[in-house]
Protein backbone atom coordinates (compact mmCIF):
# COMPACT_ATOMS: atom_id res chain seq x y z
CA UNK A 1 0.00 0.00 0.00
CA UNK A 2 2.40 2.24 0.69
CA UNK A 3 4.14 1.82 -3.29
CA UNK A 4 1.17 3.48 -4.75
CA UNK A 5 0.90 6.52 -2.56
CA UNK A 6 4.78 6.96 -2.69
CA UNK A 7 4.52 6.81 -6.57
CA UNK A 8 1.45 8.82 -6.48
CA UNK A 9 3.15 11.81 -4.52
CA UNK A 10 6.00 11.74 -6.01
CA UNK A 11 4.20 12.64 -9.51
CA UNK A 12 2.04 14.65 -8.35
CA UNK A 13 4.10 16.74 -5.78
CA UNK A 14 7.69 17.13 -7.06
CA UNK A 15 10.05 19.77 -6.87
CA UNK A 16 11.02 19.82 -10.29
CA UNK A 17 9.84 22.73 -12.51
CA UNK A 18 7.21 20.31 -14.24
CA UNK A 19 4.34 23.05 -13.22
CA UNK A 20 2.28 21.78 -16.91
CA UNK A 21 2.12 18.14 -16.13
CA UNK A 22 0.97 19.22 -12.09
CA UNK A 23 -1.10 21.30 -13.82
CA UNK A 24 -2.56 18.75 -16.58
CA UNK A 25 -2.84 16.07 -13.32
CA UNK A 26 -4.98 18.74 -11.27
CA UNK A 27 -7.18 19.42 -14.03
CA UNK A 28 -7.71 15.31 -14.83
CA UNK A 29 -8.17 14.84 -10.99
CA UNK A 30 -10.83 17.90 -11.05
CA UNK A 31 -13.09 16.18 -14.25
CA UNK A 32 -12.49 12.61 -12.84
CA UNK A 33 -14.49 14.22 -9.72
CA UNK A 34 -16.45 16.28 -11.79
CA UNK A 35 -17.50 13.32 -14.09
CA UNK A 36 -18.41 10.88 -11.15
CA UNK A 37 -20.27 13.61 -9.11
CA UNK A 38 -22.57 14.18 -12.26
CA UNK A 39 -22.94 10.48 -12.74
CA UNK A 40 -23.94 10.22 -8.89
CA UNK A 41 -26.37 12.75 -9.50
CA UNK A 42 -27.96 11.55 -12.74
CA UNK A 43 -28.59 8.51 -10.85
CA UNK A 44 -29.98 9.46 -8.16
CA UNK A 45 -32.56 11.83 -10.52
CA UNK A 46 -33.34 8.43 -11.92
CA UNK A 47 -34.41 6.64 -9.38
CA UNK A 48 -36.68 9.50 -8.08
CA UNK A 49 -38.28 8.62 -11.26
CA UNK A 50 -38.18 5.48 -10.65
CA UNK A 51 -40.49 5.55 -7.60
CA UNK A 52 -42.52 8.33 -9.16
CA UNK A 53 -43.64 6.56 -12.24
CA UNK A 54 -43.91 3.43 -10.23
CA UNK A 55 -45.74 5.12 -7.88
CA UNK A 56 -48.32 6.64 -10.83
CA UNK A 57 -48.62 2.90 -12.58
CA UNK A 58 -48.82 1.23 -9.54
CA UNK A 59 -52.41 2.55 -8.46
CA UNK A 60 -53.68 0.41 -11.92
CA UNK A 61 -52.12 -2.91 -10.50
CA UNK A 62 -53.78 -5.13 -8.42
CA UNK A 63 -51.82 -6.20 -5.00
CA UNK A 64 -51.77 -10.11 -6.04
CA UNK A 65 -51.84 -10.76 -9.49
CA UNK A 66 -52.52 -14.79 -10.68
CA UNK A 67 -51.70 -15.93 -13.67
CA UNK A 68 -51.38 -19.18 -15.66
CA UNK A 69 -48.37 -21.25 -15.89
CA UNK A 70 -48.87 -21.66 -19.84
CA UNK A 71 -51.05 -20.05 -21.98
CA UNK A 72 -52.84 -16.91 -21.97
CA UNK A 73 -55.80 -18.34 -20.23
CA UNK A 74 -57.17 -20.58 -17.25
CA UNK A 75 -60.61 -21.74 -16.08
CA UNK A 76 -60.18 -21.01 -11.88
CA UNK A 77 -62.05 -23.41 -9.83
CA UNK A 78 -65.49 -22.09 -8.35
CA UNK A 79 -64.75 -23.78 -5.20
CA UNK A 80 -61.69 -21.37 -5.01
CA UNK A 81 -62.62 -18.59 -6.22
CA UNK A 82 -65.77 -18.65 -3.64
CA UNK A 83 -63.12 -19.08 -0.95
CA UNK A 84 -61.33 -16.25 -1.99
CA UNK A 85 -64.31 -14.00 -2.19
CA UNK A 86 -65.70 -14.89 1.06
CA UNK A 87 -62.41 -14.19 2.87
CA UNK A 88 -62.43 -11.37 5.35
CA UNK A 89 -59.29 -10.07 4.28
CA UNK A 90 -59.89 -9.87 0.69
CA UNK A 91 -62.02 -6.74 0.04
CA UNK A 92 -62.18 -7.60 -3.74
CA UNK A 93 -62.02 -9.75 -6.93
CA UNK A 94 -62.08 -9.07 -10.51
CA UNK A 95 -61.36 -11.44 -13.57
CA UNK A 96 -59.41 -9.59 -16.45
CA UNK A 97 -58.96 -11.16 -19.41
CA UNK A 98 -55.85 -9.62 -21.80
CA UNK A 99 -55.46 -9.85 -25.34
CA UNK A 100 -53.23 -7.66 -28.27
CA UNK A 101 -55.74 -5.73 -30.43
CA UNK A 102 -55.98 -3.66 -33.62
CA UNK A 103 -58.29 -0.65 -32.57
CA UNK A 104 -59.75 1.27 -35.55
CA UNK A 105 -60.86 5.14 -35.51
CA UNK A 106 -62.47 6.41 -38.88
CA UNK A 107 -59.11 5.95 -40.86
CA UNK A 108 -56.71 5.79 -38.00
CA UNK A 109 -55.13 2.58 -36.63
CA UNK A 110 -53.10 1.42 -34.23
CA UNK A 111 -52.46 -1.56 -32.00
CA UNK A 112 -53.10 -1.76 -28.23
CA UNK A 113 -54.04 -4.34 -25.41
CA UNK A 114 -57.51 -4.81 -24.95
CA UNK A 115 -59.12 -5.71 -21.22
CA UNK A 116 -62.33 -7.22 -20.69
CA UNK A 117 -63.20 -7.18 -17.06
CA UNK A 118 -66.18 -7.78 -14.65
CA UNK A 119 -68.33 -5.09 -12.76
CA UNK A 120 -65.77 -5.61 -9.64
CA UNK A 121 -62.55 -4.35 -11.67
CA UNK A 122 -63.38 -0.83 -10.56
CA UNK A 123 -62.98 -2.08 -6.84
CA UNK A 124 -59.52 -3.75 -7.77
CA UNK A 125 -57.68 -1.02 -10.10
CA UNK A 126 -60.08 2.49 -9.00
CA UNK A 127 -59.62 2.99 -12.54
CA UNK A 128 -63.10 4.81 -12.63
CA UNK A 129 -61.43 7.49 -10.52
CA UNK A 130 -58.74 8.70 -12.59
CA UNK A 131 -61.24 9.35 -15.78
CA UNK A 132 -61.18 12.66 -17.43
CA UNK A 133 -63.66 12.48 -19.83
CA UNK A 134 -66.91 10.57 -19.60
CA UNK A 135 -68.32 8.22 -16.95
CA UNK A 136 -67.44 4.54 -16.32
CA UNK A 137 -70.21 2.19 -18.28
CA UNK A 138 -69.32 -1.53 -19.42
CA UNK A 139 -73.03 -1.73 -20.96
CA UNK A 140 -76.44 -0.21 -21.24
CA UNK A 141 -79.26 -2.72 -22.60
CA UNK A 142 -78.28 -2.06 -26.45
CA UNK A 143 -74.49 -2.02 -26.40
CA UNK A 144 -71.17 -2.81 -24.89
CA UNK A 145 -69.05 0.47 -24.18
CA UNK A 146 -65.07 0.70 -23.94
CA UNK A 147 -62.74 3.24 -21.77
CA UNK A 148 -60.23 4.20 -23.97
CA UNK A 149 -56.51 5.40 -22.48
CA UNK A 150 -55.52 9.22 -22.76
CA UNK A 151 -52.75 7.48 -25.10
CA UNK A 152 -54.94 5.32 -27.31
CA UNK A 153 -57.45 8.05 -27.83
CA UNK A 154 -54.82 10.50 -28.85
CA UNK A 155 -53.27 8.22 -31.61
CA UNK A 156 -56.49 7.08 -32.86
CA UNK A 157 -57.69 11.02 -32.76
CA UNK A 158 -61.30 10.11 -31.10
CA UNK A 159 -63.82 12.56 -30.71
CA UNK A 160 -66.00 11.38 -27.74
CA UNK A 161 -69.08 13.80 -28.47
CA UNK A 162 -69.25 12.38 -31.85
CA UNK A 163 -71.55 9.58 -31.64
CA UNK A 164 -71.76 8.42 -35.25
CA UNK A 165 -68.25 7.32 -35.06
CA UNK A 166 -67.43 4.00 -33.55
CA UNK A 167 -64.64 2.47 -32.36
CA UNK A 168 -63.81 -0.96 -34.02
CA UNK A 169 -61.68 -3.85 -32.67
CA UNK A 170 -60.56 -6.76 -34.72
CA UNK A 171 -58.95 -9.59 -32.76
CA UNK A 172 -56.82 -11.99 -33.60
CA UNK A 173 -58.95 -16.02 -33.80
CA UNK A 174 -56.93 -18.47 -31.62
CA UNK A 175 -58.22 -21.38 -33.32
CA UNK A 176 -57.66 -20.09 -36.80
CA UNK A 177 -54.38 -21.03 -38.60
CA UNK A 178 -52.98 -18.54 -41.56
CA UNK A 179 -53.95 -14.95 -42.12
Amino acid sequence: MRLPLFLASRYLISRKSTNVIHLLAGLSILGMGIGAAALVLVMAVFNGFESLVYGLSNQFNPDIHITPVQGKTFIPDSVWLAGIRQDPDVAAVSLVLEENALFAYGDVQDIGVLKGVDQMYTRVSHVDSFILEGTWQLQDEATSHAMIGAGMASKLGINTRDILESLVVYMPNRKRVGP
